[in-house]
C-alpha cells in the first residue's frame, strides 16, 4: 500500500533527464563561455519563463500554481539583480548603446 506521502514527490524518467541536460547544457556554457552558449542560454531561459507565463493563464489546478511560483521567483530574481548596483553584468555580445534602460541597468 501506497502513502499519500510518498506520492508527493514522484518524477518521470523523462522529467529528470530532461532536467539533467538542462544542467549539463548549463555546466557547458558557464565552462565555454562563447557568444554562442551565451545566447543559446539566454533564449533557452527565456522560452521558460515565457511558457509558464502561459501556464499561468491556460493551465489549472496544481500546474497553474507551480507556474505562478516560478514565474514569480523569475522576475523576483531579474528584480534582485537590477536593483543592486554593479551586480548585472551584460554579455559581451550585448549593445549598451542600444537603449537607455540597458545602459541604465549595466550602469555602476
Amino acid at each position: 500500500m501506497r502513502s499519500s506521502l510518498s506520492r508527493g514527490l514522484q518524477f518521470t524518467i523523462s522529467t529528470l533527464l530532461l532536467a539533467m541536460a538542462w544542467v549539463g547544457l548549463i555546466c557547458v556554457a558557464i565552462r565555454n563561455a562563447t557568444e554562442f552558449w551565451t545566447l543559446f542560454v539566454f533564449l533557452i531561459t527565456f522560452v521558460i519563463v515565457l511558457s509558464s507565463a502561459l501556464a499561468c493563464i491556460y493551465g489549472t489546478g496544481s500546474r497553474r500554481a507551480l507556474a505562478l511560483g516560478f514565474l514569480l521567483f523569475s522576475v523576483g530574481y531579474v528584480l534582485c539583480i537590477t536593483m543592486l548596483p554593479g551586480s548585472l553584468v551584460l554579455p559581451f555580445w550585448w549593445d549598451k548603446q542600444a537603449s537607455p534602460l540597458v545602459s541604465w541597468l549595466g550602469s555602476d
